[in-house]
């Protein structure tokens, strides 16, 4: 017994076929990118605050421990808070980007931490200014990697296509 097809039915498998084709063929040419871009003024920015963090420890290591206290080392506090807070927003408006957000808030908080523990002590010892200066390096360092992992990710969907 043979099997024959009618028209009407050839014509809808060539079209449910075609179809399938084009879908398969549009699946692989997409690509869904879960990802914020890359920003090259964030990373900076980053790169930055990592050095004004550095410089502030370093400086206050200058001083005798008896001679390290809060009031002399108030406007740097202020000003490094500001920039993290600023880094923070900046993460926190991009869409797709909330383990960023969340690392720059850790930093953030870390950061009033140690300020209202030397507000509070009134001095800094030197191993704490080293543990200090060391965490805030890592949690930036998690952040500008993040960062630059996003432009690695950009240069590889640009090749792709």
């Amino acid at each position: 017994m043979k099997f024959v097809l009618q028209g009407h039915y050839r014509q809808k498998i060539f079209f449910f076929s075609l179809l399938v084709t084009f879908a398969v063929a549009g699946l692989q040419s997409c690509s869904v990118n879960f990802v914020p871009p890359y920003d090259k003024t964030l990373s900076d920015q980053v790169t930055q605050l990592m050095k004004e963090i550095d410089v502030f420890y370093l400086e206050m290591q200058e001083y005798n421990e008896d001679e390290r206290n809060y009031e002399r080392f108030i406007e740097d506090y202020i000003q490094i808070e500001a920039e993290l807070k600023s880094l923070y927003f900046k993460n926190k408006v991009r869409p797709l980007n909330e383990e960023s957000t969340e690392n720059c808030l850790i930093a953030l908080q870390q950061w009033q931490k140690y300020k209202a523990r030397h507000k509070a002590r009134d001095s800094l010892s030197t191993a704490n200014i080293e543990l200090q200066n060391t965490y805030m390096h890592d949690v930036l360092y998690y952040i500008l990697v993040a960062e630059e992992a996003k432009k690695d990710e950009l240069n590889q969907s640009s090749k792709k296509e």
